[in-house]
């Protein structure tokens, strides 16, 4: 159908959100943001996504249902993730990474936090044709939930990367580590046509 989504974060009260957004109030300190317009640049809806904390969007993406998938950080323990989600409870730390899947209307589908006790960064998601999404970012958490099947199942040193790849209803298929002894950042991902994920980003 076309149009484009975009999705951020607001210290603002007034944000204008539509009179059917799923959040029509600003929860906290600053909250997520996201909104829909037609190609023609006319708002189709627009919505705050947050909790008491600070919330923020990093990346926006479309898959080829319409669906919108959105990831970022927050320090909210209500942050609206749903109860289903792969983990529905705060991590800890200073933030967690959170994803969020939204319908083409903008109502959320599932939500989930993912991190440890300390700080966890979600910078890009990637959706692609078979529904699968991938996050990648950043963590200092010793305890990161990567899984069994990761290819770094600890965390190399003071930050690593971090990335996972979750199937169309918000399940962790795997989620692992990237770095090594100093700094390591994710900064971007992509699915090519084949299906292989590429990542980019900066290294201490």
């Amino acid at each position: 159908e076309g149009g484009v989504v975009i999705a951020g974060g607001t210290y603002s009260t007034n944000f204008p959100v539509s009179k059917s957004a799923s959040q029509t109030t600003n929860k906290g300190d600053f909250d997520v943001f996201a909104a829909k317009f037609t190609p023609a640049g006319t708002r189709v809806w627009s919505s705050y996504f947050g909790g008491f904390g600070l919330d923020y969007a990093n990346s926006v993406s479309v898959n080829a249902e319409g669906q919108i998938i959105i990831a970022g950080y927050t320090e909210s323990a209500n942050f609206p993730v749903t109860k289903d989600g792969a983990q529905p409870v705060y991590g800890g730390g200073q933030f967690d990474m959170f994803v969020l899947k939204l319908n083409p209307g903008g109502v959320p589908v599932w939500g989930t936090y993912f991190g440890g006790s300390k700080e966890d960064r979600a910078l890009s998601v990637t959706s692609d044709p078979s529904g699968r999404v991938i996050v990648s970012g950043y963590t200092e958490s010793q305890n990161f939930p990567a899984t069994l099947n990761a290819f770094q199942k600890k965390l190399g040193g003071g930050l690593d990367g971090a990335i996972l790849e979750l199937n169309g209803k918000g399940a962790v298929v795997w989620a692992s580590f990237l770095g090594g002894k100093a700094l390591d950042i994710i900064n971007d991902n992509v699915v090519d046509g084949a299906g292989n994920i590429l990542v980019t980003g900066h290294t201490e």
